[in-house]
């Protein structure tokens, strides 16, 4: 007599069935049954129990057997690795960081069968491309580092990569995402927080993208970016962004392209920028220090004694750092000869000011209620151009000291006479060899303050080095 033999397979967690195979075979016989596990899960047992695999059982009736099986932990068989194109190799350590290396096209994304683990991607420098759906549905990916050789990037490479918070890529990446990511809210993930740009001209809409994080975002680095001009309101509203590098080719920068990031702490303008358009940092509350191109402070308490600025700015804009109250200290370049109205308007914590010999107007309002303004320093022969209010509310007893040629000129004008003018000369300078800490140092008194001149490094009298 023939009897019935059913074989089931079951993963867990799941408990997913599926009908493995179906066997006529004679009663009372012996025979043997194998549970054969596929790539990535491994036999548990038996449902009545048993854990032999295989086992030998004898056929007294209609029998069915289901065996359980359940994933292996990716973590016991790790490192993973292989090939993924010609001369591709790819390798996903323990830790889950995926890292692709050698040269030339990626062909293939054999690692998809671990996408549960994988947690960070770092494609090397020498590889051209990623692949379609490369890292499809990597949902616990939240790192990923592409190397500036990678010129395209496949059809939904990241579709359903979520999750992640840290981007290091060329532009392509942003100026391609809607047909990288295909997810349903965004064209971007939203939770990204670090992003940096390695190289390549972020479009209009890359830039888009890189804003639709603006909840989140907290460092930008762009200076790997080819771009020549940030657009009016590219980064506006950044407001947990706290660092921000621009890119070195910069000649413009928009109407409020950086404005209401109000924890961003500093900022470079590179020396290749012509022109800070209107409000375009206006409202950044934290900002502590601009420095502009190449430009050093060795002094702070006499803000123009630097090296050489290599700024190429010219005019800064109505409103442009409007606000930045947290600001302590501001050195305009040479080669600027215009502020605009209100530019500098409500940095209540600016203590010092240096304004170089090329500036020739200074709008209304500029530094009105930089209220803490201990001391100026104006280098132009000729007075610039001021207004009524340009420095409204700032004490008319604070000194500002110009060339010595040009007492007279600011005296007589009619809105610089109104502060105590003094020539340059006045400012009290000195130098004094002394002994500290068994080195020779020397003590130096400039424009009122002392420093600790010791080799090639210059500190102030807390210790703290400014040079």
């Amino acid at each position: 007599m023939k009897r019935i033999l059913n074989i089931l397979w079951m993963l867990l967690p799941m408990w997913l069935f599926a009908t493995n195979s179906q066997l006529e075979v004679e009663c009372g016989k012996q025979f043997k049954v194998t549970a054969v596990a596929e790539e990535g899960v491994r036999f548990v047992r038996w449902s009545d129990g048993e854990t032999a695999n295989p086992r030998i059982v004898t056929a007294t009736e209609d029998m069915t057997f289901t065996a359980i099986f359940e994933y292996i932990p990716i973590q016991e068989n790790c490192p993973y690795s292989g090939t993924c194109g010609d001369n591709l190799t790819w390798e996903l350590n323990c830790e889950g960081v995926l890292t692709i290396s050698g040269t030339g096209e990626m062909t293939s994304s054999p690692w998809l069968a671990y996408r549960d683990f994988i947690a960070s991607v770092i494609v090397a420098d020498g590889v051209t491309s990623i692949a379609g759906k490369a890292f499809y549905d990597c949902a616990g990916l939240t790192s990923i580092s592409v190397s500036n050789s990678v010129t395209t990037i496949g059809e939904e490479a990241f579709s359903g990569c979520s999750g992640l918070v840290s981007v290091k890529t060329p532009a392509i990446l942003f100026n391609e995402a809607y047909n990288l990511f295909r997810l349903k809210d965004h064209e971007m993930p939203s939770q990204i927080k670090h992003i940096v740009i390695t190289g390549g001209e972020l479009t209009a809409e890359g830039l888009d993208r890189i804003r639709v994080s603006y909840r989140q975002l907290e460092t930008i680095d762009l200076a790997g970016a080819a771009n020549n001009e940030l657009p009016d309101m590219a980064l506006n509203g950044c407001y947990k962004l706290q660092a921000l590098s621009l890119p070195q080719s910069l000649e413009r920068i928009g109407y409020m392209a950086v404005a209401d990031c109000k924890n961003l702490q500093a900022v470079i303008i590179p020396a290749s920028v012509i022109e800070i358009a209107q409000s375009a940092f206006e409202n950044c509350r934290s900002l502590k220090s601009i420095t502009f191109g190449e430009q050093v402070s060795a002094m702070p308490g006499r803000l123009n004694i630097r090296a050489a600025s290599t700024s190429a700015l010219q005019r800064i804009g109505n409103w442009a750092f409007y606000n930045c109250h947290a600001l302590q200290g501001l050195e305009i370049p040479a080669g600027v000869t215009e502020i605009g109205d209100g530019a500098f308007y409500g940095c209540t914590y600016m203590e010092n000011l240096s304004l170089p010999a090329s500036m020739q107007a200074i709008g209304d309002n500029t530094f009105s209620l930089c209220t803490k303004i201990k001391k100026m320093f104006v280098d132009a022969v000729t007075p610039p151009s001021i207004q009524a209010k340009t420095f409204f509310e700032v004490d008319r007893k604070t000194p500002v000291y110009v060339p010595d040629e040009s007492v007279d000129a600011y005296k007589n004008d009619a809105y610089w006479k109104e502060f105590f003018i003094q020539g340059r000369s006045s400012i009290p300078t000195g130098v004094e060899n002394v002994q500290g800490d068994n080195a020779q140092c020397t003590k130096i008194l400039l424009d009122g303050h002392i420093y600790i001149l010791r080799g090639e490094h210059v500190y102030d009298v807390q210790g703290k080095m400014v040079k």
